[in-house]
Protein backbone atom coordinates (compact mmCIF):
# COMPACT_ATOMS: atom_id res chain seq x y z
CA UNK A 1 0.00 0.00 0.00
CA UNK A 2 0.99 3.42 -0.76
CA UNK A 3 1.45 6.35 1.99
CA UNK A 4 0.22 9.51 2.03
CA UNK A 5 4.17 10.53 1.28
CA UNK A 6 4.66 8.43 -1.83
CA UNK A 7 6.87 9.06 -4.58
CA UNK A 8 8.00 12.72 -2.93
CA UNK A 9 11.40 14.05 -1.75
CA UNK A 10 11.86 16.44 0.87
CA UNK A 11 14.99 18.63 0.72
CA UNK A 12 16.03 19.81 3.82
CA UNK A 13 18.32 22.55 4.87
CA UNK A 14 20.93 21.39 7.32
CA UNK A 15 24.93 21.92 6.80
CA UNK A 16 26.18 19.00 5.85
CA UNK A 17 28.21 19.01 9.02
CA UNK A 18 25.32 18.01 10.87
CA UNK A 19 23.65 15.30 8.56
CA UNK A 20 25.86 12.51 9.67
CA UNK A 21 25.97 13.17 13.46
CA UNK A 22 22.41 10.84 14.18
CA UNK A 23 24.36 8.30 13.89
CA UNK A 24 26.48 9.00 16.66
CA UNK A 25 23.33 10.10 18.84
CA UNK A 26 24.62 13.52 18.47
CA UNK A 27 21.98 16.43 17.73
CA UNK A 28 23.97 19.48 16.23
CA UNK A 29 22.04 23.07 16.42
CA UNK A 30 23.67 25.92 14.48
CA UNK A 31 21.55 29.22 15.53
CA UNK A 32 18.39 27.14 15.30
CA UNK A 33 14.93 27.93 16.79
CA UNK A 34 14.50 25.91 19.82
CA UNK A 35 11.51 24.30 18.64
CA UNK A 36 12.89 23.19 15.41
CA UNK A 37 15.90 21.61 17.56
CA UNK A 38 13.45 19.80 19.97
CA UNK A 39 11.79 18.63 17.17
CA UNK A 40 14.34 16.72 15.77
CA UNK A 41 15.11 14.98 19.40
CA UNK A 42 11.67 14.07 19.94
CA UNK A 43 12.34 10.18 18.51
CA UNK A 44 14.85 9.44 21.24
CA UNK A 45 12.46 10.51 23.80
CA UNK A 46 9.70 7.90 24.41
CA UNK A 47 6.68 9.86 26.05
CA UNK A 48 5.63 13.76 24.90
CA UNK A 49 7.66 16.79 25.10
CA UNK A 50 5.55 20.29 25.44
CA UNK A 51 7.30 23.71 25.13
CA UNK A 52 4.91 26.01 27.02
CA UNK A 53 5.94 29.42 25.46
CA UNK A 54 6.12 29.95 21.33
CA UNK A 55 8.55 32.80 22.09
CA UNK A 56 10.72 30.54 23.79
CA UNK A 57 10.30 28.14 20.60
CA UNK A 58 11.70 30.36 18.61
CA UNK A 59 14.55 31.81 20.81
CA UNK A 60 17.98 30.48 18.78
CA UNK A 61 19.91 27.60 19.98
CA UNK A 62 23.52 26.48 18.85
CA UNK A 63 24.97 23.52 20.66
CA UNK A 64 26.16 19.56 20.29
CA UNK A 65 23.62 17.24 22.59
CA UNK A 66 24.30 13.79 23.17
CA UNK A 67 20.81 11.87 22.53
CA UNK A 68 21.50 9.03 24.17
CA UNK A 69 20.38 10.89 27.37
CA UNK A 70 17.62 12.94 25.62
CA UNK A 71 16.06 14.22 28.90
CA UNK A 72 20.12 15.67 30.03
CA UNK A 73 20.13 17.00 26.66
CA UNK A 74 16.45 18.54 26.12
CA UNK A 75 17.91 20.16 30.05
CA UNK A 76 20.71 21.38 27.89
CA UNK A 77 19.30 22.96 25.39
CA UNK A 78 16.69 24.74 27.54
CA UNK A 79 19.61 26.25 29.86
CA UNK A 80 20.87 28.16 26.88
CA UNK A 81 17.53 30.32 26.68
CA UNK A 82 17.04 30.55 30.43
CA UNK A 83 14.31 28.15 30.96
CA UNK A 84 13.58 24.86 32.65
CA UNK A 85 12.24 21.43 32.52
CA UNK A 86 9.73 19.75 34.26
CA UNK A 87 9.10 15.88 34.83
CA UNK A 88 5.58 15.95 34.91
CA UNK A 89 5.40 11.74 34.79
CA UNK A 90 7.56 9.52 33.42
CA UNK A 91 6.25 10.57 30.17
CA UNK A 92 5.79 14.63 29.74
CA UNK A 93 7.92 16.77 29.87
CA UNK A 94 7.12 20.60 30.21
CA UNK A 95 9.83 22.97 28.76
CA UNK A 96 9.00 27.10 30.27
CA UNK A 97 10.80 30.09 31.10
CA UNK A 98 12.14 30.09 34.42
Amino acid sequence: AEGADAGHIQRGTLPASQIASWRHNQLIAQDQPMGDVINRMRPYYAGKIIVTDGALSRQPVTGVYDLSDPVNALRAIARSQDAVVRVVTPWILLVSSS
